[in-house]
């Protein structure tokens, strides 16, 4: 029973830590350009990204369950851009999960998944450790860093 309500205060937390900060990269990008989110290779980003920047804020508490993970993202997105962003990271994950098996089409969906990952590490440790505002998803998304 404690620990439903120790999850539920870290889903707030995290996601009230995290959910500014993937609106403000967001919003940054969307000064830039028209749209966000409309090819599968910025998809695929978006999904390793949150993926890898939320595990890394759990795993300071020391949670590693892929419900918390998914609370927090679900509770990120719907606080950045409700009934949409929630929508595209659940179809990206889908894809994300059928590429696994060879069945996604789209290989530059998986470098920008793997991309979005070493990208969301690298701004999560800043963001926790240094204090350092993530800017990598809105660099990402003005093409300021490309697919390897």
């Amino acid at each position: 029973m404690f620990g439903f309500f120790r999850n539920r205060k870290l889903i707030n937390n995290v996601s009230n830590d995290v959910g500014p900060e993937i609106h403000s990269q967001i919003l940054s990008a969307l000064k830039k350009k028209d749209k966000v989110f409309t090819n599968q290779e910025e998809i695929g980003y978006l999904v390793g990204y949150l993926k890898i920047f939320v595990m890394y804020a759990l795993s300071g508490n020391f949670i590693a369950d892929s419900g918390v993970q998914e609370k927090c993202i679900k509770r990120i997105c719907e606080g950045v851009h409700p009934g949409h962003l929630w929508n595209v990271f659940q179809r990206g994950d889908a894809t994300f999960q059928l590429s696994l098996g060879g069945g996604a089409r789209v290989p530059e969906f998986r470098k920008a998944y793997n991309l979005g990952q070493e990208e969301g590490e690298k701004d999560a440790e800043k963001f926790y450790n240094e204090e350092v505002s993530p800017q990598k998803l809105k660099q990402y998304l003005l093409r300021e860093i490309k697919n390897g």
